[in-house]
Parts: C-alpha cells; structure tokens; sequence
C-alpha cells in the first residue's frame, strides 16, 4: 500500500493543499490560527459534490449531533475533512474521514466546507486508511469496528493475517469482534452506547437464543454486573437447563402410580386374566 504522510494541520501550506479548479479557495475562518498556521489555506469545497466514502468504518452519519452543530454554527468546521476523488472522476469527491463534520455542516446550513485532498487511492488502501484515522481518535464503538473488519474480509477477500498486517489487531481480537455482530441487534446497540462492553458482549454470546440474550443484557444493565458476575450469571444459567434438560429425558424404572387394569409385574404369574383370554402379548428383553 502507498504509504501517506499524515501530517498536522498547522503543517499544511497553501501551495499544496489548494490547487487550480472550479472549487472556491479561502482562508479558513472560524478556528484558531496555529491549527492550520499562519496564512494557511485549504480548499473550500461545495457540500453538494462530496459524499461519504461506501467503506466508511462509522455507522450513519445522519444521526444527529447537536453538540456538534451549534460548535460548527458558532466556529464553523475547524478540522478539516480528508477527500479524495471519486473513482468515477465525475467531479465529486469522497469523505474518507469527517462523514459527521459534513453532515453536521450541512444541518447547521454550510454550503462549503474545508478539505484536504489526497490522491484517488483503490478501494481497499482508502478504507484501511478511513479504518486508521478512526482508530487512533477512539472515538468509535466495537461494533463499527466489527462491522468494518467483516465488510473488509468479505468484500476484498482479506485474512485475518491480511488486516493484522494493516494494524487491525491479532486475528483472534478479530474473531472476539466479529462475534459480537451474531447479538441480537438490541444488544449490539447497547454495546454502541456503550451502556455494556466487549466482554459483556463476549459473555451474552454464549446465549443463543436472542430473546433470552435480550433478557439477560436488559439485567446485566439493570444491575450494574461486571463482565465477570454476567459470564458467571450465565455459565449457572446453562448448567441449571442442563440438568432440566436431563430431568425431563429421565424415565424411572420402578413406576409407582396405580392404573386400572394395567400390571406392573411379572408375566411368569397372570392370575388376573381368565384363561384362554390371552390374543396378543408385547414383551421386552429379557425373555
């Protein structure tokens, strides 16, 4: 993968961050100087021709920030995004990091905002980058990340030793993610709102069944358990349905309920029935 130099805003100079188009070039306004430095510029680019980049590790950024609308009303977007063009070269350009910066931009009544383009990259360097920049803020929740590492694997037919490489973490981290995506989708929403952790979700996916999982993290919720107390609520919850399981397949030998014209007993003796009544015996071993 090429590699890119990432540096600090302040670093930026005009010259390259701005080049000849059709794009408004402006100094940035509305932050304090030393994050871009003195005089610096960066390309103001139209809301209407970018989008979010099609492996954006966030979920939908739709969701709305207020926090982070009145900031960009008041500041106007003090981080620039990072774009780059589209593969279909057709003048619009992809957000690989900033999807909530943008959609917050254009609900607080942006109609440009600053970016910082860089080369059209393939598919899968840009969403390992889109993963990186995620990644080193921790701003995101595991389940983004899982979903991201799945789409990753699936879509570009990567290994676990394939993204362990790009800095995805241990193939084994990977799995215990990726795990977390078989909850049932309350559950992996509250691991999102991080009401619950990775361990948590680790635990309630021994519970297969989601209802009974939905249940469990509702009272792992309520009362406070750690990780530790829910694994164990869990690990009594299956030995206690293993032995009512067995209870229920259990049948006595020695049966002890009194039924009207049926003998438990011998057939060397069958005093009872009158002779020559006898049309039709069912026996078992022995004989």
């Amino acid at each position: 993968m090429e590699k890119i130099e990432m540096r600090k805003a302040e670093e930026v100079h005009a010259g390259e961050a701005v080049s000849a188009g059709h794009e408004d070039q402006k100094k940035v306004t509305g932050g304090p100087k030393s994050l871009y430095g003195e005089g610096a510029a960066v390309r103001f680019i139209p809301i209407e021709t970018l989008r979010l980049f099609k492996y954006s590790p966030r979920s939908d950024p739709r969701n709305k920030n207020n926090s982070l609308i009145r900031s960009i009303k008041q500041n106007g977007v003090e981080n620039p995004l990072m774009v780059m063009p589209s593969p279909e070269d057709n003048g619009i350009k992809d957000v690989i990091d900033g999807g909530r910066r943008l959609e917050a931009a254009r609900q607080a009544g942006l109609t440009h905002v600053p970016c910082i383009v860089v080369p059209t990259l393939t598919l899968q360097d840009a969403a390992h980058l889109a993963y990186r920049l995620n990644d080193e803020r921790k701003s995101w929740s595991a389940i983004e990340k899982a979903r991201h590492i799945q789409r990753m694997k699936k879509d570009f037919n990567l290994t676990g030793e394939d993204l362990y490489v790009e800095g995805y973490g241990t193939a084994a981290r990977q799995s215990q993610l990726t795990k977390l995506l078989d909850l049932a989708p309350s559950v992996q929403k509250l691991i999102e709102n991080k009401e619950i952790t990775i361990a948590h979700g680790s635990a309630l996916s021994e519970i297969t069944q989601h209802d009974a999982q939905i249940r469990m993290a509702e009272r792992v919720v309520r009362n406070g358990y750690s990780a530790k107390l829910t694994a164990k609520k869990i690990a009594e919850r299956s030995r206690k349905l293993q032995m009512n399981s067995k209870r229920a397949q259990y049948i006595p030998n020695d049966i002890d309920v009194d039924v009207p014209g049926v003998y438990f007993k011998s057939s060397e003796n069958m005093a009872e029935l009158p002779d020559e009544s006898v049309h039709f015996v069912v026996t078992s071993p022995p004989y």
